[in-house]
This record gives structure tokens, C-alpha cells and sequence, in this order.
């Protein structure tokens, strides 16, 4: 459209990491997850047993090999071919795996995620992603950075957005859409 031929789907890097050209291996692995625990595919991990625990393994796993990838302090080893393979294949097949058995399997590890603190952090955790990559991060930064590079404290306001905002404007819109 703009004449600008050579530069279609240019850099790769960010098409990989910030479009979802390169981000649909994880959606795809969510779909496939939810059509498998809707019954609408067959299930390959039926007799699977210790599902949590493989897929948790193996996501940690994967991104120790990735790190293995990285070419200097600068660049991420998902950065590499090698690296991006892991990261968008075996990656979202093994969360795929992690989140089957938090559903399917009776595990300590679904007990700690079934928490009333990690059931609010898990509901913060939109208002999180977008606290963390925008200006409200950098701006928070720019008057202090703590050790924890301010980690807490953008957990702190993804909460307070989530109770003050999201929660009261989800309910709004369930109560609309009854109407």
C-alpha cells in the first residue's frame, strides 16, 4: 500500500515476538486445550499420568535450553533459530500439557494456584501486562527503581486497577448483557 516492498513483515524479530503471526503457536495450544477438555477432540493425554508436573517441567526446561541460545547479555536466546523453535513449538505444548493437568489432576500445585492470593493475582494479571509495558512502568521508573525493578510495586497497582476498575466494569457489563 505505502510502496514499501521490502520491508513487509519487517524486522523478523518483532514479527516473531510482538505480532500474531509470531505469537499464534500459543493460541493455537489454547484452542487445541480448550477443544480437547470441551470434548470436541480426542484427548491425547487421557493416560498420561503426572501431567502438571511433565508440562511444568518441560516449560522450565525449555527456557533453560533457551538460555543456552543467548549470543551476549543483550539479545534473548529465543533470538537465535534454535532458540525461536523451542520458544514456539515446544514452549506452548508443554503449557498446554501444565494448564491440562492443573485442570484435569489433583496436585499440590493446583492447590497453591487455587489460593485466594494467586486466584487475585491471576485476576490482576491483565492489568499487570498492561502496567508493565507502558508508560505507567517507565514513568514509575523514572522516580524510583527498586531492587526487585519495581515488581511489587506494579503488582500493587495492577490489584488496585483490578478492584477499582476492571472488577467493577466486568460486573456492569454481566449485568447489562442479562438485561
Amino acid at each position: 500500500i505505502n510502496g514499501n516492498t521490502d520491508d513487509y513483515f519487517y524486522p523478523v524479530l518483532f514479527v516473531l515476538h510482538s505480532t500474531f503471526f509470531g505469537r499464534f503457536p500459543e493460541f493455537l495450544a489454547g484452542v487445541w486445550l480448550a477443544a480437547i477438555l470441551h470434548k470436541k477432540m480426542p484427548d491425547p493425554f487421557k493416560r498420561l499420568r503426572h501431567k502438571t508436573y511433565i508440562g511444568f517441567t518441560g516449560i522450565f526446561l525449555s527456557l533453560f535450553g533457551i538460555s543456552f541460545f543467548q549470543p551476549d547479555i543483550f539479545h534473548h536466546g529465543y533470538d537465535t533459530v534454535a532458540g525461536a523453535i523451542l520458544m514456539y513449538t515446544v514452549v506452548p505444548l508443554c503449557a498446554m500439557l501444565w494448564f491440562y493437568g492443573l485442570v484435569k489432576e489433583q496436585t499440590p500445585m493446583r492447590t497453591l494456584f487455587s489460593t485466594k492470593i494467586m486466584v487475585l493475582l491471576g485476576n490482576a494479571s491483565f492489568a499487570f501486562y498492561l502496567v508493565h509495558i507502558s508508560y505507567v512502568n517507565l514513568r514509575i521508573k523514572g522516580w524510583t527503581l527498586l531492587p526487585d525493578r519495581n515488581f511489587i510495586l506494579l503488582w500493587i497497582i495492577s490489584i488496585l486497577l483490578y478492584w477499582l476498575f476492571e472488577r467493577p466494569v466486568n460486573g456492569f457489563v454481566r449485568k447489562w448483557i442479562r438485561k
